[in-house]
């Protein structure tokens, strides 16, 4: 038979936990059959509000109310954890349903998840007491009870509930619940750097949670170097100390994330109890001032070049895997400050030649070189056209317009082709200054200084940039305000 809806006064009766009339109403219906238009039943509706007496009549004289969720594919103890409280009644349906402590509803949520989420702090001590490890399920966000009792900041300290269950966490666990697949609690403490208590109580409590992992995060060590947190890194190194020699999805280690944010203090703390940063290299065959170097942190090349000999001289002239130094990728990628100071340290190289036999000269000229190419084919290809002039001169006769002078016509037309003329000259010497740069005869050490002078003439000499496509623009709106005329010259 199809539902019914539930009518107000039998409503009002569960409201107000009206037992006596309640009975008398809900005789003259099928009770199974009675759900709100979101499709809560009788006992739903009882629960969220508390109604004790109802609830305690409905389950023991429709048990099959206890099992139903509604459109959202909420239980009874969905409704609780959000809205109600344990009393003695939902704590006799926990004892005799167990199963409906690990029933998802349709955003992956358990009556756990909703219970940390309104900081329900009772039914959630209920429900973990009963089965601690659905404190690990993940919804479809990937978060756990636990995950977001910490992204709470442990609001009504629902976290030390969670923490202080006997129960071993599953770390190795296929089950498609388990954590690993998801959000790792540590990680949300550490997010919360101002709250260094909560990755504390973590530590203490349940340590095995250090060695969790993100997909895109890694560990917890590769997650605190990535924004600094130093008192965060510091403690890991303590107690996961082994998570140093893990890497992420990139192939970095920590101390590489630490290089990329230009977290110096964080290098710092690796190094003193890592003074072998030679043995760190990521899949790109990097060491850590390789990365220091590409992504332009002068701070912490500063900070190497300043280290002891034995410690920074491996590190200086080494070649990752495309043959290229730390000095290739500064010059290469434009990081100014930090090829500055490592063309000035006596140390390094200035000449090895990576697998495309490119020095880091040619390497820094050669984009250069690409660049200034490009700006200028742009340039050329947006020039504007000229019309015919008696055209612009008829069109602005009928517009009863003021007519350009055909001196000043002729000046324009002077400062265009003017324009064009620089525009094609940088782009030609440009690409002459690449295409010499590329030539396999100018590989020869003998012969690179010399290429390296003439094309450095042919960019900075004859190939800086022409005036751009605007200045031509600018100068027409000025024509047009002398003349007084309308119509355009494009």
């Amino acid at each position: 038979m199809a539902n019914t809806k539930i009518n107000s006064k039998l409503y009002e009766c569960v409201k107000q936990d009206n037992i006596e009339e309640f009975k008398s109403l809900v005789q003259q219906h099928l009770t199974e059959k009675l759900v709100t238009p979101c499709g809560n039943t009788l006992l739903h509706v009882a629960v969220s509000y508390g109604s004790d007496n109802i609830t305690s009549y409905l389950a023991g004289t429709f048990p099959s109310l206890i099992t139903i969720q509604n459109s959202q594919k909420d239980t009874i103890l969905h409704l609780a954890a959000r809205e109600g409280q344990a009393s003695d009644t939902i704590k006799s349906l926990v004892e005799s349903n167990p199963s409906l402590i690990t029933k998802k509803n349709t955003k992956g949520n358990t009556p756990l998840h909703d219970a940390v989420i309104t900081d329900n702090k009772e039914v959630a001590k209920l429900l973990v007491s009963r089965d601690p490890e659905v404190a690990y399920y993940n919804n479809k966000n990937g978060k756990s009870p636990l995950y977001l009792a910490v992204e709470n900041g442990n609001k009504k300290e629902i976290l030390d509930d969670l923490l202080h269950l006997r129960v071993s966490f599953p770390i190795k666990s296929e089950d498609g619940d388990a954590l690993p697949k998801g959000k790792s609690p540590v990680h949300a403490a550490i997010k919360q750097r101002n709250r260094s208590d909560l990755l504390e109580k973590i530590e203490k409590e349940k340590p095995e949670l250090l060695r969790l992992t993100e997909e895109k995060l890694g560990n917890s060590l590769h997650y605190a170097s990535s924004i600094g947190f130093l008192e965060g890194v510091r403690l890991l190194l303590k107690k996961f100390h082994d998570g140093a020699y893990e890497t992420n999805l990139e192939g970095d280690y920590p101390i590489h994330v630490a290089c990329k944010s230009d977290s110096v203090d964080v290098v710092k703390e690796f190094l003193d109890i890592f003074p072998y940063p030679k043995e760190f290299l990521n899949k790109k065959g990097h060491n850590i001032l390789h990365v220091a170097a590409n992504y332009g942190n002068s701070s912490l090349v500063r900070y190497m070049l300043k280290q002891d000999q034995k410690l920074v001289a491996p590190l200086l002239n080494a070649i990752d895997e495309d043959g290229n130094t730390p000095l290739h990728l500064a010059a290469g990628y434009g990081r100014c400050t930090a090829t500055f100071l490592l063309v000035r340290d006596n140390r390094v190289e200035h000449f090895i030649v990576n697998n495309r036999n490119w020095t880091p000269y040619e390497w820094n000229l050669l984009v250069v070189a690409v660049l200034v190419a490009g700006v200028t084919f742009a340039g050329v290809i947006q020039l504007p056209q000229l019309r015919d002039n008696n055209n612009s001169s008829d069109r602005r006769n009928e517009s009863n317009s003021t007519t350009y002078t055909v001196s000043h016509y002729s000046t324009y037309e002077n400062l265009l082709y003017g324009y064009l003329f620089l525009d094609v000259g940088a782009l030609s010497s440009s690409l002459v200054a690449a295409l010499f740069l590329l030539l396999p005869g100018f590989n020869y050490p003998k012969f690179q200084i010399s290429a390296v002078g003439f094309s450095t003439i042919m960019v900075y000499g004859f190939g800086m940039p022409s005036p751009s496509p605007e200045f031509a623009s600018t100068f027409e709106s000025e024509v047009f305000e002398t003349s007084g005329g309308g119509g355009g010259l494009w």
